[in-house]
């Protein structure tokens, strides 16, 4: 924060203008000033004495050895007791089980993405997850996921045993291609 000061002004000065300035939050006797990594420590020294002039930086330091320093402002006027712990959600016992895709359900969604199109997975859903509690937000995470493990670098290994197999990673690859290129061929005018 700039400060005007008279060639005269001493250190002392200076600190009681940042007490009052801070209504008289920050205390002089709990200030440390440093001009240049030098410690105004004198507070009858002028500040032309340590070679301030306008423009100077002057470091203000909180001294955290006195008991004179304050806490710091906040917004709130009283902290409660104990800390507030968020609160957990109440089951209503409609929640979804997480159960992992099957190679059967995998092998559904890229037969579906690649009849459909990606994006597609209200359609996918209907036509190939009808009878299971899978939305089409489990088909696109899925999806992606599938994405990801086809891009992982070759003898990689995945907890999920279809995943180590080559033929159906490249079969993913393959089919987002091909959903890509309609994409392309759409927005471009040519199908």
């Amino acid at each position: 924060m700039p400060f005007v000061k008279q060639s005269d002004t001493t250190v002392g000065q200076l600190k009681s203008m940042v007490d009052e300035t801070t209504d008289g939050i920050l205390k002089p006797h709990a200030m440390i000033m440093t001009h240049k990594s030098k410690s105004m420590d004198d507070s009858d020294a002028l500040l032309t004495d340590y070679g301030i002039s306008d423009g100077s930086e002057v470091v203000l330091i909180l001294n955290h050895e006195g008991n004179g320093v304050p806490p710091a402002p906040t917004m709130v006027d009283e902290f409660p007791g104990e800390p507030v712990k968020k609160a957990k959600k109440e089951k209503t016992g409609t929640e979804k089980k997480r159960e992992r895709f099957s190679k059967a359900e995998a092998l559904d969604l890229i037969k579906g993405v690649e009849l459909y199109g990606l994006g597609q997975w209200a359609q996918i859903k209907q036509s190939y997850f009808a009878s299971t509690t899978r939305s089409g937000v489990d088909l696109k995470d899925k999806w992606r996921n599938l994405m990801t493990a086809a891009q992982r670098p070759p003898g990689f290994k995945f907890r999920v045993d279809y995943l180590n197999e080559p033929e159906l990673l490249s079969r993913v690859l393959q089919v987002n291609e091909e959903a890509l290129a309609k994409v392309r061929n759409v927005t471009s005018g040519l199908v």
